[in-house]
C-alpha cells in the first residue's frame, strides 16, 4: 500500500495533469460576453441590457439569457457519449441541431438526454465528440422566442384600477391581501380579487409590433406601486386577439383571450357572494 501511494505521488509530481479527469473541464467562459447567436437569432448586450438585435433591438428576456449563460458556463467534457460522426443525427447534433455561437466558440445543442433528467447532448462545431450536459437547454437554447413579452408593470404594486363598460373597479393591497375598495359591496369573493391582481402581475403577450391602431379603448387598467404607476389600454380586436398598449412601452402587444377576457366582462356581480 505504501509503495502504491509513493508511486502515485511520484507520477503526480512528474505530471500534475495526471488527475485532471477528476476535475471539471469547463468549455465556455461567459464572462464579458456581449453577443450570442442562436440559429437565426442574434442577441446583443447594449449598456448592460440584452436585446434581440435580429428583431430591431426588442428588449430580450433578461432572466432567460442569464439562465442560458449559467448553463453554458456549466458545460464540461466530463460526460463523453460518442466520438463517431455517424452518430451525430442520432443525438441531434447534426444538421438539425441548434447552432449556438458565443465569443469565438460554436456549439451544437442536440436532443434531450434519454433517461437523464435535465440534460442535452452537445458538441463543439469543430469536433466529432458528443457530450451530455448536466443541465437542460430545452427552455433556453431550444426555444425560439427571446423577446420579453411580459407586460412588466411596476414592482411592488399596491393599487389597481380597472375601467370598462361596466364602471370602475379599484383594488388595494393591505397586509399582503388584495381588497376591493370600489364598488363597496357587503359580501365579496376575495379569491377573485386576488386572482385579478395575479393575472396582471403575470400578464404575457403572444406578439408585439411597432405599427397598428389601438382603436377605441375597451378597458383601461392603471397600476400604482412604490416605483410609480403605469397604465395598460386594451384596444380593438385583431382576429382572436386584442391590441394593447402599455404607457411605458413604445410597443403594441397582442394579448390572447385568456389574458384579457375577464377584464372585458368584469362587473360587480363577478365579485359578489350569494
Amino acid at each position: 500500500m505504501v509503495f502504491v501511494l509513493l508511486l502515485t505521488t511520484a507520477i503526480f509530481l512528474r505530471n500534475p495533469n495526471f488527475f485532471s479527469f477528476l476535475s471539471k473541464s469547463q468549455l465556455i467562459d461567459t464572462a464579458g460576453v456581449t453577443e450570442i447567436t442562436i440559429s437565426q437569432i442574434h442577441l446583443a448586450k447594449i449598456k448592460d441590457i440584452w436585446v434581440v438585435a435580429s428583431s430591431d433591438n426588442f428588449p430580450a428576456d433578461q432572466n432567460k439569457i442569464e439562465e442560458l449563460l449559467t448553463n453554458l458556463a456549466s458545460l464540461t467534457t466530463d460526460n463523453l457519449v460518442s466520438t463517431n460522426p455517424d452518430n451525430h443525427d442520432q443525438y441531434g447534433v447534426g444538421e438539425n441541431g441548434v447552432v449556438l455561437k458565443i465569443g469565438e466558440q460554436t456549439i451544437i445543442i442536440g436532443n434531450s438526454g434519454l433517461g437523464f433528467a435535465a440534460s442535452n447532448y452537445f458538441r463543439l462545431a469543430d469536433s466529432d465528440q458528443v457530450y451530455l450536459s448536466d443541465t437542460s437547454f430545452e427552455p433556453t437554447a431550444k426555444d425560439s422566442e427571446w423577446r420579453d413579452l411580459a407586460l412588466n408593470f411596476p414592482t411592488s404594486i399596491n393599487q389597481i384600477t380597472i375601467q370598462n363598460n361596466s364602471g370602475e373597479f379599484v383594488f388595494e393591497q393591505k397586509d399582503d391581501s388584495w381588497i376591493l375598495m370600489q364598488p363597496q359591496l357587503e359580501k365579496v369573493i376575495e379569491t377573485r380579487v386576488a386572482d385579478l391582481a395575479h393575472r396582471l402581475q403575470f400578464m404575457r403577450a403572444e406578439d408585439a409590433t411597432t405599427s397598428g391602431e389601438l382603436g377605441i379603448p375597451a378597458v383601461t387598467i392603471t397600476v400604482k406601486g412604490v416605483e410609480g404607476e403605469d397604465a395598460l389600454v386594451i384596444g380593438q380586436e385583431e382576429g382572436n386577439e386584442r391590441l394593447v398598449k402599455l404607457n411605458s412601452s413604445p410597443y403594441l402587444y397582442y394579448l390572447p383571450p385568456s389574458e384579457f377576457g375577464v377584464f372585458l366582462d368584469l362587473d360587480k356581480e363577478y365579485f359578489q357572494a350569494d
